[in-house]
């Protein structure tokens, strides 16, 4: 009973009831609490009391409730029940020190929670586990204290997604099915979408899931390709350079790829390929050569003079009565649009449009110096006559075939040579001597398609003084319609031969444009270089040694050809140079000579350059081995 319950009772005030209270309750083993007086006869009902409870709720039971109903403060009667949970194996968790539960009610609700866990085929949804379990409908905080006993006892085979009411558990069974399908979904068609990668198993970062199952994946923007499906599309671009020609890689890669997948795919596919051989990319979609893109100039040149004709009439007819050299300045102002160069490859070279559309800015500056050119022509150079092209014409460009190969070639060779000094003075000798002899017969050409006969005497010089002489003048006598008019001071010059290789290799004249260097170069090794094959050249130099006497006077001729015959045979490339370089080629080829050829070699030298000091240290049978290395070294 309460103090006050006490007091009306017994018709005195309360503060008599304490001081009567604090007499007979050590007496008779009473209790005070808050208001409440307690004897220890109803303290030893309290066991009682939460036995019957907590059996009515099934098994487990709040100390609030148990307060509310004993109508006992909360600290007095929980303080009670601490020694009641142990003496009677009660189980109160410190997570929830309100409830108390019997061991039967936790052990059952523990195995409720783990067989649903280990039965689960399908990730299953923890909110719905705790709506669906016996006994826990309410007790939400209950059934996750349950839930991390059991996950730090190591009893489950799977994983948990996301925390508390949002967790989701995932069996490894479902989570090995699943990757198992995506797998084989991959395996299959080469690539899978991360959205489907997501729908099968949406419980990781789709990326990091499949680069977990296969490390050498490609990861695009919107999906993952296996590499067997890159090799597949690897050959498909690399196959261009062999075509000639270009693809749209849009209609090669799977349909679900977007045009940032695709230009992806062709970044990794391209940085794959040795720079040399890589091919050109054209709006991250379309794959060509450098090649092609300098075809298509080619192949316009004939648009190109009819529509340079047709400016040349219309600027005539609009300016009748302005001069020469200002119709001249006018005319080689005049600018290809970008849609006028769209339009001819899409109508005229039967392009693709978007194709088309991505060359043209590559393509703009060589149309325009195309363009240029014919303007300032005001002539097309005739590439037939009644009978085909005449003969002088024929002719020159045979030579000049011949002068382009021998020059790039010999480049090739002289960059070969180890010794800094020698490589510059052969590089000299290739612009001074081969190249002056091409623009010369270039500028030969030029009169001849004009009309013009410069005269035999002329056409056939070998005079180093004429030609020099010709090309001087040949800037203020000629349209030039093959462009050497700034290449003739560096040949005169004999400047570095970088501005003469550059001009033979991607700006030649029409007629030399079908005969590609870079294409000709594995060819001309195979077609005259090889052991089963006898190479022309080497067939020349062998010809002019067997036909050339062993003697005093022509010593040094044997050596230089010997010389040549030897580096031709180590390194597989013509070597078009005289015989003021032959020490350095000694000194090239003795590194991969062996031992016995290099000092037949050596002794030749040093006997000839003795010799011309004092004729008695000729010796004939030094020259004779020399001459037969020659020989037998083709």
């Amino acid at each position: 009973m309460t103090i006050l319950e006490i007091a009306r009772e017994l018709n005195v005030d309360q503060k008599d009831i304490l001081d009567a209270w604090s007499v007979l309750a050590p007496q008779q083993n009473w209790t005070i609490t808050d208001d409440l007086l307690l004897s220890s006869a109803y303290i030893d009902t309290i066991p009682n009391e939460l036995r019957s409870q907590i059996d009515q709720a099934k098994g487990h039971l709040s100390i609030i409730s148990l307060a509310q109903y004993l109508r006992l403060p909360y600290i007095f009667l929980s303080k009670q029940l601490d020694q009641i949970v142990v003496k009677e194996n009660y189980i109160r968790l410190s997570q929830l020190p309100d409830i108390i539960m019997t061991s039967n009610y936790f052990e059952r609700v523990k195995t409720s929670i783990l067989e649903s866990l280990q039965k689960a085929t399908e990730p299953l949804s923890m909110f719905k586990l705790q709506r669906n379990t016996d006994s826990l409908e309410s007790q939400e905080t209950l059934f996750y204290v349950l839930l991390e006993t059991i996950i730090r006892s190591n009893e489950l085979k799977g994983t948990f997604r996301g925390r508390r009411e949002k967790s989701i558990y995932v069996p490894h069974s479902y989570r090995d099915r699943q990757i198992s399908l995506i797998t084989s979904l991959l395996e299959a068609s080469g690539y899978i979408e991360y959205v489907t990668v997501e729908h099968h198993y949406g419980y990781n970062n789709p990326k990091d899931l499949l680069l977990r199952q296969n490390n050498d994946l490609q990861l695009l923007d919107t999906c993952a390709i296996t590499p067997s499906l890159l090799e597949k599309l690897q050959d498909k671009i690399e196959n261009v350079s062999t075509t000639g020609y270009y693809i749209d890689m849009s209609e090669h890669v799977p349909f679900v790829f977007t045009a940032t997948d695709t230009a992806s795919l062709l970044d990794i596919a391209v940085a794959r390929i040795p720079k040399k051989q890589r091919p050109s990319i054209l709006g991250s979609r379309f794959v060509t050569t450098a090649e092609y893109l300098k075809s298509i100039v080619s192949t316009a040149q004939s648009y190109l003079d009819r529509r340079a004709l047709q400016e040349i009439q219309n600027e005539k007819k609009l300016h009748s009565g302005k001069g020469k050299k200002k119709l001249s300045d006018e005319k080689s102002t005049t600018k290809l649009t970008d849609e006028e160069i769209k339009d001819y490859l899409v109508k005229e070279q039967n392009l693709n449009n978007d194709f088309a559309t991505f060359a043209v800015p590559v393509i703009r500056r060589s149309m325009q110096q195309a363009f240029t050119k014919a303007l300032q022509t005001v002539y097309i150079a005739p590439t037939t006559l009644n009978n085909g092209l005449s003969e002088p014409i024929l002719r020159e460009r045979d030579i000049l075939r011949d002068l382009r190969r021998k020059i790039y070639f010999t480049r090739q060779a002289v960059l070969l040579f180890d010794d800094d000094s020698a490589r510059k003075s052969l590089e000299k000798y290739i612009v001074r001597q081969l190249g002056l002899q091409f623009l010369f017969h270039i500028a030969i050409l030029n009169y001849l398609e004009n009309g013009e006969n410069p005269g035999e005497d002329i056409i056939n010089t070998t005079l180093e003084e004429v030609m020099k002489e010709k090309l001087t003048k040949f800037s203020n006598d000629q349209n030039d319609h093959y462009g050497i008019t700034e290449l003739i001071p560096t040949v005169l010059n004999g400047k570095k031969a970088d501005d003469l290789i550059s001009f033979l290799k991607d700006t030649p004249p029409d007629f030399l444009g079908l005969d590609s260097l870079d294409e000709n170069a594995q060819k001309y090794v195979v077609l005259y270089f090889t052991k089963d094959t006898c190479n022309s050249v080497t067939k020349a130099l062998t010809n002019q040694l067997e036909n050339t006497p062993v003697s005093t006077v022509t010593a040094p001729l044997i050596l230089h050809l010997t010389s040549i015959l030897c580096f031709q045979a180590l390194y597989h490339l013509p070597l078009y140079v005289s015989g003021k370089y032959v020490p350095h080629i000694i000194k090239q080829v003795s590194v991969n000579l062996n031992s016995n050829d290099n000092q037949i070699i050596s002794n030749a030298h040093t006997m000839i350059m003795s010799s011309r000091k004092d004729s008695s240290l000729f010796d004939p049978n030094v020259l004779q081995n020399v001459y037969d290395l020659g020989l037998k070294i083709k």
